[in-house]
């Protein structure tokens, strides 16, 4: 049973057994990843490794999945000095590939052994996608400002030199103006 059908089985069961006129939000207790076996053979990871990354996520996501806003909480804390909201957003859009509002143990793993193990095409792959933000295929103007603003955001203003409001804008309108044969 894979990942998406767990997940739909639980939510299935949990609906019949709910009247028609009952709007109730629907949580889902736990959820129970993939096998170890099939972890290694959708990543880079031995065994081994997959259960310590599972014991670790499974520690700051009792559940095993994360919602965006604790998601956003978690990753704040590695960056107490700025705001790491709007980046912490961008990546998890990138890692929630099925845009329900949560990532799996399985989605967050893949993406993870991609990033520290992947080809340099997967992980060029990954960060096009990251930053390729309504998914056409093209890195626009307007996103890559969204993705520089969420890093200088991220950076906060303890950084020397002093990151401006419009630094980077600034920067954005450099890379359009060196590069305008090749980005949309």
């Amino acid at each position: 049973m894979n990942a998406l059908s767990s997940i739909k089985s639980v939510l299935i069961s949990l609906s019949a057994s709910k009247s028609d006129n009952e709007a109730e939000e629907v949580v889902i207790n736990r959820y129970v990843p993939e096998s170890v076996e099939s972890m290694c053979r959708q990543t880079h990871y031995t065994p081994r490794e997959v259960r310590m990354i599972y014991r670790a996520f499974k520690q700051e996501c009792p559940t095993g999945i994360v919602y965006e806003q604790q998601f956003k909480e978690l990753y704040s804390q590695y960056f107490p000095l700025g705001d790491a909201r709007p980046f912490s957003g961008l990546l998890f859009s990138n890692i929630d590939h099925n845009r329900n509002g949560w990532i799996t143990f399985e989605q967050f793993i893949c993406s993870m052994s991609l990033l520290t193990r992947g080809t340099l095409s997967e992980k060029l792959r990954w960060v096009f996608n990251l930053y390729d933000l309504n998914g056409d295929g093209f890195i626009s103007r307007d996103e890559l400002t969204n993705v520089v603003v969420a890093v200088h955001a991220l950076l906060g203003t303890h950084t020397l030199p002093t990151l401006l409001d419009n630094t980077a804008r600034n920067h954005v309108q450099r890379i359009f103006k060196v590069n305008s044969s090749n980005i949309s």
